[in-house]
């Protein structure tokens, strides 16, 4: 098992990481981390680690680059992506999903919390081939055979925010098998740059949300659907952005 994190200045979040990582109880769990970069001291800490992680620290072009960086040096035959403040739920995550890694999947998904502080709630897609025909499944409760990304590369450089959801999209189109597990794997913080919720943010991850579902739509019954869908979402997510920007 590969566990792959890119971090750039986050130092306390990337402690916690490590920490949740380097306390699972499953035996042979690699953890691989790559740092753009960091001048807040990540560096030096990640030094004082010895053996105890892999990592390089050098400048990358984004964090679709950071992250493919930590698929190639990882080694595991399962991968799972958790950036800086990403954190296993508790010692037993790897090992109580562990069972659901048949020869039968390709790709596990499980829960996560998402939220912040002391409010959380769980998010968990019992369907994921039928949900990410129109929306992202969360990479932090996801994990993954290295075969999918050594046969259909890593993850599109060109998208600045939903660069997973297009790998999964390209995984589905591929015929790639997903399963489900109930277990709550991991807890999600909500100040990541797909989190925002101001219009522009929003408008940005929807435009590349789009441009992926178009690329990877494998009907034209679905183009149709999505040419009625995205402008009357559109309307929506705005409206509601606004409405939300007017009661703070």
């Amino acid at each position: 098992m590969s566990v792959v994190t890119a971090c750039f200045n986050a130092l306390d979040g990337l402690t916690e990481t490590i920490e949740s990582v380097a306390a699972q109880n499953l035996a042979d769990v690699e953890h691989v981390i790559v740092d753009g970069g960091s001048n807040d001291g990540t560096v030096e800490y990640l030094d004082s680690l010895g053996t105890g992680v892999s990592w390089i620290s050098e400048p990358d072009d984004g964090i679709g680059d950071a992250m493919n960086k930590g698929l190639l040096l990882a080694r595991g035959e399962w991968i799972i992506v958790l950036h800086a403040g990403d954190v296993f739920v508790d010692t037993q995550s790897l090992e109580l999903v562990n069972p659901s890694f048949t020869d039968k999947a390709h790709i596990v998904t499980c829960g996560i919390l998402f939220g912040s502080g002391s409010n959380f709630r769980k998010l968990h897609f019992p369907n994921p081939r039928r949900r990410l025909l129109f929306k992202a499944i969360l990479h932090q409760g996801t994990i993954c055979r290295r075969e999918v990304f050594e046969s259909i590369g890593g993850f599109d450089q060109s998208y600045s925010i939903a660069m997973d959801y297009e790998f999964f999209l390209r995984a589905r189109a591929s015929g790639y098998r997903f399963a489900t597990c109930d277990l709550v794997l991991a807890r999600m913080d909500d100040a990541g740059v797909s989190s925002l919720r101001d219009w522009p943010s929003l408008k940005t991850r929807f435009a590349e949300e789009r441009r992926a579902q178009l690329a990877h739509c494998q009907s034209v019954a679905m183009r149709l659907v999505y040419a009625v869908y995205w402008p009357l979402y559109l309307c929506y997510r705005k409206a509601r952005s606004v409405f939300a920007g007017r009661l703070k």
